[in-house]
């Protein structure tokens, strides 16, 4: 899932500036004079006013650590990161965001289920880490992130390692590559694979036949059985990424 910050405004904000004063300063002030500063309410159960001033001196502060976030679409802001769960941020979903972190990176951002919309047009895509509610405010309407690369531990090191010096493997299910190249006898890339999947989300005569299955559960893809079909699909969904991306 995206990232859950318990308290965005504290958090997230319009600018790298923003953010860095808004860390130096609740870092430092009293507990109850930061709620009040900040109108943070009462703790909840996984954020607390203490946790959060205690991650931000224990991590470190870092300017480093300012990320932008796609916080809705076309929407970038930038957040402090530390990884930490219950901290700063409330639940930062490191196991899957240090992906986004480690290197160069594309995910595609869908829904598991719809309650709030009569219809399904609940994807997008990212390059950045992604806040839960980017495609839905409604809370049955979480946005789930699949990165299309992933950085193994042994390499990975940390959150904010070089990019170049880092080698990403394609989180593709083992044997799904080889086993289109075999059906198209054509050589293929994850990110094609990755644009055909977007342009399937997207064609409005998939919405429409599988949207009882789409209200119920994450979305399925068909896979075209002829190459001028998935050589076409692909083309727009690369197009529809490109567009998708302009932020």
């Amino acid at each position: 899932m995206g990232i859950v910050t318990a308290r965005d405004n504290l958090t997230i904000h319009w600018s790298p500036d923003e953010v860095w004063t808004t860390v130096l300063n609740f870092s430092k002030m009293d507990k109850e004079l930061a709620r009040q500063a900040y109108n943070l309410g009462k703790d909840a159960k996984d954020w607390k006013v203490e946790l959060a001033q205690k991650d931000l001196i224990e991590s470190g502060l870092d300017k480093r650590k300012i990320i932008p976030i796609l916080y809705r679409p076309f929407d970038i802001r930038y957040a402090y990161y530390t990884g930490k769960s219950r901290g700063f941020i409330c639940r930062p979903r490191p196991e899957v965001m240090q992906h986004m972190l480690a290197g160069r990176n594309l995910a595609l951002v869908f829904v598991r289920q719809i309650k709030a919309f009569p219809s399904w047009h609940h994807c997008f895509v990212s390059k950045l880490i992604i806040e839960s509610c980017l495609i839905s405010n409604s809370t049955s309407e979480i946005s789930y992130i699949a990165p299309l690369y992933i950085y193994p531990e042994k390499k990975r090191g940390d959150l904010y390692n070089d990019p170049h010096l880092l080698e990403s493997q394609a989180n593709l299910k083992p044997g799904l590559l080889a086993a289109l190249e075999k059906a198209y006898k054509r050589s293929l890339t994850p990110e094609q694979i990755f644009q055909y999947i977007y342009a399937v989300l997207y064609a409005p005569t998939y919405r429409e036949r599988y949207i009882g299955l789409l209200r119920l559960g994450f979305p399925r893809i068909p896979f075209a059985a002829e190459w001028r079909v998935f050589k076409a699909l692909t083309g727009l969904g690369e197009r529809l990424v490109g567009l998708h991306l302009l932020c």
